[in-house]
């Protein structure tokens, strides 16, 4: 389920507030977009500022964003009024180019395949080419490929679309579902963990996100996974949240191998 960070931006930069854009990422890495009067004046991770911060959080595909109307002690000036048409051109680009991407491979459910014309130009695949490559194994899903890589979400992107472009991989399956199995595992680790952290109400929770969401349990689809997870942790204290460990859930549900 695809996120567009350029959608949320624009109506917040049309309001001409002042405030704090809290994106929080499936990974549980979060990042703030400061603006003042509408104009952007910051923007930082836990660990990044500046430009470095803007590419790592204008790479995430799936997050739950939410504005903060207050007082910052930074104000805009003509110079962030230009700064943000230009992040805003960038990021409607961007945009433009996920959904191309998104309809060319049939959504992030999607299982894609290395073919052999892939396999056979495997010594002129670049290290990140590689690594993405190996993971296209016909089983995984493009979500699952996404939440396990080392490489930002939109450069796996481009690199599977460019791999499909050149017949280097194959769409097997689109709109992979998960398995009865799957779901039941997915679901039996979130409700754990959050009533490890919660108490009983962790089930609740759960509930509530799918009401929310409109989805049941039985047609869990793995590209819901991450704002399933993000609606859910909104749902938490600050302490709690940082209890809620993302990627260990994935991980326990969809191991890989």
């Amino acid at each position: 389920m695809y996120r567009s960070l350029y959608s949320v931006l624009k109506s917040v930069i049309s309001s001409k507030s002042t405030g704090v854009l809290e994106i929080v990422h499936y990974s549980d890495d979060r990042g703030m977009i400061y603006l003042s009067q509408g104009a952007i004046v910051r923007v930082k991770t836990s660990e990044l500022s500046g430009t470095k911060a803007a590419e790592q959080i204008f790479s995430w595909l799936s997050f739950f964003a939410q504005f903060k109307e207050k007082p910052i002690k930074i104000t805009g000036t003509p110079k962030s009024v230009e700064q943000t048409k230009k992040i805003m051109l960038y990021l409607a680009n961007v945009d433009k180019k996920i959904r191309k991407i998104i309809n060319d491979v049939e959504g992030c459910e999607a299982v894609i395949a290395l073919t052999q014309t892939g396999r056979d130009a495997k010594d002129e695949f670049t290290p990140e080419d590689q690594g993405v490559a190996l993971a296209l194994d016909g089983v995984k899903t493009i979500i699952e490929i996404l939440v396990h890589s080392e490489l930002y979400e939109l450069e796996v992107l481009l690199i599977i679309s460019g791999f499909v472009d050149r017949k280097f991989a194959e769409i097997k399956s689109p709109h992979a579902s998960v398995t009865s199995d799957e779901s039941n595992r997915f679901f039996e680790i979130v409700v754990d963990m959050l009533s490890d952290i919660t108490g009983p109400v962790g089930e609740i929770i759960v509930d509530e996100v799918c009401d929310a969401m409109g989805m049941a349990r039985e047609n869990l689809c793995k590209s819901d996974i991450g704002p399933l997870l993000n609606a859910a942790r909104k749902r938490l204290d600050t302490d709690e949240q940082d209890a809620l460990d993302v990627r260990d859930i994935v991980a326990q549900a969809f191991p890989e191998g």
